[in-house]
Order: C-alpha cells, then sequence, then structure tokens
C-alpha cells in the first residue's frame, strides 16, 4: 500500500526535459511580440540598454547565487550576506555615482 501511496505523490518526469526550456522562450517570444504591437518603441536599441541597466544589480546577485550553488549546496547565511551586498552596492551606486558604468558595479561586486 505504500508504493501506491509513494507513486501517487512522486512527480512525474516530462518525456523531454529540454521542453519546458522552449516553452519559456516561446513565451518571451509572444510576450515581446504582443508589446512591440502595442508600443512601437520598445523594439529600439534605447530599451535594450533600459533593461540592462535595470537587470545589472539582480544579474550580479543571480551569479552569484549560481556560483554558490555550482560549488555543491547553499547556506542560509549565504542568503543575508547576498541581500546586504546587493543593498550596499546599490546604495553605493546610487548615492555616490549614479550615472555610473556597468563595469563599475560590477567590479565592486568582485
Amino acid at each position: 500500500m505504500s508504493a501506491i501511496v509513494s507513486n501517487a505523490i512522486a512527480p512525474k518526469i516530462p518525456a523531454k526535459p529540454w521542453a519546458r526550456e522552449w516553452i519559456t522562450v516561446g513565451l518571451i517570444a509572444v510576450l515581446c511580440v504582443m508589446i512591440s504591437v502595442l508600443n512601437p518603441a520598445f523594439l529600439q536599441i534605447q530599451t535594450l540598454f533600459d533593461l540592462a541597466r535595470a537587470i545589472t544589480v539582480p544579474g550580479i546577485f543571480a551569479l552569484s547565487v549560481f556560483v554558490v550553488l555550482a560549488a555543491g549546496g547553499i547556506d542560509v547565511s549565504f542568503t543575508a550576506i547576498g541581500a546586504a551586498a546587493l543593498y550596499i552596492t546599490t546604495t553605493v551606486l546610487l548615492g555616490y555615482a549614479p550615472d555610473a558604468p556597468v563595469a563599475m558595479a560590477a567590479l565592486m561586486a568582485v
């Protein structure tokens, strides 16, 4: 009886594990098309620069989480240290150099 219960609870492994990634790519493409139809200015190069500038700090944070996960695990204290580093980097950059290039943020993160 326990085998029946454990089989009912266990998640099913998809036949094609890469299918989820392509679904995500497709959804992003559909979203970009919808936004560009509603706002033709979306496909300008300035929008890409604005998006790149907006995701700089969260991107650095995500890369650091990736390094910790790839190294073998995550520790609860890492989250607190990462959040503090994110706050300090953002505060310093916005307070002292609001027009700083992305490279300065990357150097501060190291």
